[in-house]
């Protein structure tokens, strides 16, 4: 099983790269794809290096970290160019994690047991800012053992088997049955359901720590 990680990293997120990292070494990954906006500030232990490709018509200089319309085109061609290596690397899974997410240390065994025929499968994030009296999992629905399914979780912490990113790309704006702008997380488990018939899974069990205290301010991150 040949599993790529991915990381990214915005502009705002650099000051959790490195403990990122090494919980992704520390879990016994070997691959990391750090996929970074702008010139990063020192080296980091890092296997393929992307530097996100967001110039041009279409993006507009984002203001703050949470400015939508800056930030969801860059994430969302970010992880886009994430798929591509993976295609192109002939990877059987694609694991993202966000540079202010720590994996626990069995994730690599809680997450890719053989036993989970899941193609879509996240770890447990909790939230903060606005969200941080919750974690990551939106509208779940079912329950077996260890795992839970839901319409999204967060794609921060979320493997993606080849027979789904060969298939299906990130996006964002309107959703299939719905008008309202959304980001790349909720649309990303509506078209994997809706076009491929691929539910979203969660495991309970395996949580993550999601750096940082910033409740307040303009780096106030979900």
């Amino acid at each position: 099983m040949k599993i790529l990680v991915a990381v990214l990293c915005c502009a705002y997120k650099e000051y959790s790269l490195e403990s990122c990292i090494k919980a992704i070494r520390d879990a016994g990954f070997k691959e990391i794809l750090l996929n970074y906006e702008g010139m990063l500030n020192k080296p980091f232990d890092a296997d393929h290096f992307q530097m996100w490709s967001c110039s041009g018509a279409g993006f507009v200089d984002r203001k703050f970290d949470q400015d939508q319309n800056a930030r969801l085109p860059r994430i969302v061609n970010a992880r886009n160019m994430c798929l591509d290596f993976a295609q192109t690397g002939e990877y059987d899974w694609i694991l993202f994690v966000d540079s202010d997410v720590m994996i626990p240390k069995d994730t690599k065994e809680k997450l890719f047991t053989s036993e989970c025929t899941y193609k879509l499968r996240s770890g447990m994030v909790p939230g903060r800012g606005v969200h941080s009296h919750a974690t990551y999992m939106f509208f779940p629905d079912r329950l077996k053992g260890v795992w839970r399914r839901a319409a999204c979780f967060t794609c921060g912490f979320m493997a993606i088997h080849r027979d789904v990113f060969w298939r299906l790309r990130f996006r964002w704006g309107k959703g299939l049955r719905s008008n309202e702008i959304g980001s790349e997380d909720p649309l990303f488990g509506e078209d994997a359901r809706l076009i491929l018939n691929e539910k979203w899974w969660g495991r309970i069990d395996l949580l993550a720590t999601h750096l940082g205290d910033l409740r307040e301010g303009e780096t106030s991150q979900f």
